[in-house]
């Protein structure tokens, strides 16, 4: 089990996964407002659809900018974007994503698996102060 290096770096994590679900949201609900605004003629909805959309290359530009900065403190891969390199062979999926097996477990139990590594990470910040220990159980320090 690993931690994160720092404040920053969970704040990096815990906003890029909101990002990730707003951004999944924003292209979700224009497909979902645009029939229902037509069968009730609606034009009200119809705008709220379009407005949704027009938000979304803003939102996608801050996720891409936000997201490519959260690394897994042990491999340095950016578990929030997608990346052309090999996954894990443990790697796993939800709904077809890598990045949102990653972005729930970070807002909602605080750990997540690096899809790249393998390794669970705690979403909490590690403390400098406590000694390390050897595999043979003796400290470090």
């Amino acid at each position: 089990m690993h931690y994160l290096r720092s404040g920053k770096a969970l704040r990096v994590f815990r906003f890029g996964a909101l990002l990730l679900l707003l951004l999944m949201l924003n292209s979700v609900l224009p497909a979902l407002l645009v029939p229902v605004g037509l069968f009730m003629s609606d034009p009200k909805i119809l705008w709220a659809a379009l407005y949704i959309l027009g938000g979304l290359p803003v939102t996608a530009l801050f996720y891409i900018l936000w997201a490519s900065r959260a690394r897994c403190p042990l491999c340095l891969n950016p578990s929030l974007v997608t990346r052309k390199c090999a996954k894990h062979r443990a790697a796993r999926t939800l709904a077809g994503s890598y990045r949102l097996y990653v972005a729930l477990p970070v807002l909602f139990t605080g750990r997540f698996t690096c899809p790249y590594c393998g390794e669970q990470v705690r979403c909490r910040v590690r403390d400098r102060n406590r000694p390390r220990r050897s595999s043979s159980g003796m400290s470090l320090k």
